[in-house]
């Protein structure tokens, strides 16, 4: 009996730590997450490009390490993605793609990770991206990626913004209106506490666009 308790312990140790070996360092993803906010809202022109540019290089590395680790590929797409629009043209190409394969790899592990912040992502990119052939530009696969984020978590500021702006794009301006109103009054999550003054100043400025073009 001894002997089988003994084999159950090590087996169960043994699970644990594979699991560990398969998540990135939490510290790992705070410091993407907060370089991303410096790069993306502190930053501006050449020196974003810049800092976006090597902050890409850091997220690629963590999501290779930890290749099963839904959080670290979901920052690998939303870092490529914000690389991806800042290079713009037929340079953001192959940025796009890697975005999107992370983003897709993310959702195969776990759809839900981050409120569905790879659906967003992704839905995000299929508006943005240039259309055929540089880009993979899909109305369709941008309003069904946003579907399945608002699925997921309706209540999502970014799932409700990036919707709005998309549908803003469409020249659909009640709805967008609708999600851009429900993006501002949703509750400031702790952890994004340093980007949401400026997403707030984001939702406005579509609020009022979208408002013009309605009237």
């Amino acid at each position: 009996m001894k002997i089988a308790r003994v084999m159950a312990l090590v087996c169960c140790c043994v699970v644990v730590s594979a699991q560990a070996a398969d998540t990135a360092p939490s510290q790992d993803i705070q410091n993407l997450q907060h370089q991303w906010v410096l790069a993306n809202y502190k930053t501006n022109g050449e020196l974003r490009q810049a800092d976006l540019s090597v902050l890409a290089s850091k997220a690629k590395k963590i999501a290779d390490k930890y290749p099963n680790d839904p959080k670290a590929l979901v920052w690998k797409g939303i870092i490529f993605t914000s690389y991806g629009k800042e290079l713009g043209g037929l340079s953001s190409a192959s940025i796009n793609k890697q975005a999107r394969l992370a983003l897709q790899q993310a959702i195969n592990i776990d759809p839900k990770v981050m409120h569905g912040a790879a659906y967003t992502t992704l839905g995000t990119l299929y508006y943005r991206t240039p259309g055929w052939p540089t880009g993979f530009a899909d109305k369709d696969k941008a309003q069904e990626n946003f579907a399945k984020a608002l699925e997921i978590a309706p209540n999502d500021r970014d799932a409700n913004y990036y919707y709005g702006e998309f549908l803003l794009q469409q020249k659909q301006y009640n709805q967008a209106l609708a999600a851009l109103h429900k993006a501002m009054q949703t509750a400031d999550e702790k952890s994004m506490a340093a980007v949401a003054q400026q997403r707030r100043q984001q939702v406005q400025k579509a609020i009022d666009k979208a408002s013009a073009k309605s009237a």
